[in-house]
C-alpha cells in the first residue's frame, strides 16, 4: 500500500497476515528496517518479527526516506505518517489499532523507540541494538560521523540540539509503553552502552 508521498517518491507499507487469519482482527507489529538511515528496505525484516505472524499478529513494514536524499526529521515523520495510515485503515486491514507495537533494529530500532516515546497510542516497543543517545556515539568512527552528518544535514559540531531531539533517551518518561531493548557487547557500530 502507498501510505504517503515525498515529491516523486511513493512511501509504501507492506501488511502481512497469516493465510489462515481469516477475518480475525489482530494486533499489529509495525516494523522499521535498519541500515544506518542510509540503506535498507521494508522487505528486510528480522526473523523474530516474521515469526509473530504465525502467532496471530499482523506485521506491517514501513518504507521511510533515506539519506542523503532526506534529512532529519523526515524519517520519523514518515514513520508517524505510516502509523497514522495504519490506524486510519484498521477496519480494512483487520487490525486492532489499540494494540499496536513498534519494532526495529539499529536505525529502525531508534525510530521505533522515538515514535513509541513521543506518541500516546503505542502499546509497546521492541528494539534490537538501537542508537538511544546520538550525542554519546558520534565519535564512533568515520562511517558513523558521515552517516550522522548526512542524517542531520549539518556538521556534527553544529547538530547537538538536533541529535538530542532525535535521541530516544531524551524522551523517556514514566508513562512510556512497555519496552524491550535487545543488544550485544560485540556490536561494532552501535556500542553496548547505548
Amino acid at each position: 500500500h502507498v501510505y504517503s508521498q515525498r515529491g516523486d517518491l511513493k512511501l509504501k507499507i507492506d501488511v502481512c497476515r497469516a493465510p489462515d487469519a481469516g477475518d480475525s482482527v489482530q494486533p499489529v507489529i509495525v516494523h522499521m528496517h535498519g541500515g544506518g538511515w542510509r540503506f535498507g528496505h521494508r522487505r528486510v525484516v528480522e526473523s523474530a518479527f516474521i515469526a509473530q505472524v504465525k502467532r496471530g499478529y499482523t506485521l506491517a513494514s514501513i518504507t521511510y526516506t533515506l539519506v542523503p536524499g532526506a534529512v532529519w526529521p523526515a524519517q520519523i515523520e514518515d514513520v508517524n505518517a505510516g502509523i497514522d495510515w495504519l490506524k486510519a485503515n484498521a477496519d480494512l486491514l483487520k487490525i486492532d489499532a489499540s494494540r499496536l507495537c513498534l519494532a526495529g533494529a539499529s536505525a529502525g530500532g531508534q525510530l521505533a523507540l522515538l515514535a513509541g516515546l513521543t506518541r500516546e497510542d503505542i502499546s509497546g516497543v521492541l528494539a534490537f541494538y538501537p542508537p538511544t543517545d546520538f550525542n554519546e556515539m558520534h565519535d564512533r568512527g568515520m562511517i558513523v560521523r558521515r552517516n550522522f552528518s548526512q542524517l542531520f544535514g549539518k556538521p556534527l559540531k553544529e547538530a547537538g540540539e538536533i541529535m538530542r531531539e532525535a535521541s530516544p533517551l531524551s524522551h523517556v518518561h514514566k508513562d512510556a509503553p512497555p519496552t524491550l531493548i535487545v543488544h550485544g557487547t560485540g556490536d561494532h557500530f552501535v556500542h553496548y552502552p547505548q
